[in-house]
């Protein structure tokens, strides 16, 4: 994962959705803390991405409870900040 590697963009954060599988979130926890990288698990209306802070965010589409949204002005904001972005992506049969 570019995102946790902070080698890119010399950052120690990732903010990850809390609308992302919890399987997911903890194996990201779990390599990220290996690597000294901070995962915050938020609700990303609730993050300032312009802050230069993060070294990418992650969110689920559709997301843990299977809703679909927008994340364009997110995806934005994100690249703007000078981050990188993953998105495990669920399908169905």
């Amino acid at each position: 994962m570019k995102c946790l590697d902070s080698r890119y963009v010399r950052r120690k954060k990732i903010y990850c959705s809390d609308k992302v599988h919890p399987q997911t979130i903890a194996v990201v926890k779990t390599r990220a803390s290996a690597m000294g990288v901070r995962v915050i698990v938020t609700d990303f209306k609730d993050v300032d991405l312009t802050k230069k802070d993060h070294s990418g965010i992650l969110f689920q589409y559709p997301d843990t409870e299977g809703r679909i949204e927008d994340f364009t002005e997110l995806v934005e904001q994100c690249h703007k900040g000078g981050g990188w972005l993953c998105v495990p992506l669920t399908s169905s049969p």
